[in-house]
């Protein structure tokens, strides 16, 4: 297992006096996505805190390449990935390269290869990383819906956000034939803890997606029609967004202003 073959490097470590600084292994899990943070707390509990393993001078987990060839397009589950990679306490993380992105100015297959155009897989890598400095906890009560949120975004101080996916990176969502979309209640705890809705009473929502597309070209966000785009702000600060139809695989953000 891959396990056996870490601590058996880090054993030839401690005997040698050899140091790894950083730990680093990949992660190709994309019917099972949710255990890569059980991958991460077994490195910590058994390698990366041990006093065992101190003198070989661990100091940082990195997922050295991630997404499996046969998901590598899938937009949801790229953020699937991001959500259970942060859940787990990553210290960093890289995309997988495949024979057939291994040419030159596809950033490991996040443009398509003929066009040099994006694929739907950046935008998730966008604009997951508007968001990664102002990271506010989220959680979810099914493996495969999950939600990234952030309090402000890069370059936006009246703008926050949340990436929201239904992937297929669960046993149970991996291989359906049906349910190809689901509905998601989105509840919005604490909103007046972000600066510019610290004293109102109302915010707006617009909607946004992703779609699953592929291997094509990708043009970018597409809108969709929000049920209520001007949200109130219960007493605790607190609303409720109903998002009907998100598709298997698809992105959706909230963007949230005053």
């Amino acid at each position: 297992s891959k396990g056996t073959f870490i601590r058996a490097f880090l054993d030839y470590c401690k005997a040698h006096s050899a140091k790894c600084e950083v730990l680093q292994w990949h992660e190709f899990v994309d019917a099972n996505v949710p255990q890569i943070t059980n991958h991460l707390a077994y490195a910590k509990s058994q390698w990366l805190n041990n006093p065992a393993y101190a003198s070989v001078g661990i100091e940082e987990l990195f997922i050295g390449e991630s997404v499996n060839w046969n998901a590598h397009y899938r937009a949801g589950v790229h953020l699937a990935y991001f959500y259970y990679m942060e859940k787990g306490g990553a210290d960093g993380a890289c995309n997988s390269t495949w024979s057939g992105d291994n040419e030159k100015r596809t950033l490991s297959g996040l443009l398509q290869r003929d066009t040099r155009l994006p694929r739907a897989s950046y935008y998730v890598f966008e604009e997951y990383a508007k968001g990664v400095a102002y990271r506010v906890d989220a959680s979810t009560d099914n493996p495969a819906v999950i939600a990234v949120p952030a309090w402000q975004v890069r370059g936006d101080t009246n703008q926050a956000q949340v990436l929201i996916s239904y992937h297929s990176g669960t046993p149970s969502s991996s291989n359906r034939s049906a349910d190809k979309t689901c509905d998601v209640v989105v509840n919005l705890n604490h909103l007046r803890s972000i600066p510019f809705l610290a004293d109102q009473s109302q915010c707006s929502v617009q909607v946004h997606k992703i779609e699953d597309a592929g291997n094509a070209p990708y043009a970018g966000l597409k809108p969709v029609p929000a049920e209520d785009e001007q949200l109130t702000l219960d007493a605790a600060g607190n609303a409720t967004v109903m998002l009907n139809g998100v598709g298997l695989n698809e992105v959706w953000r909230l963007t949230i202003r005053p």
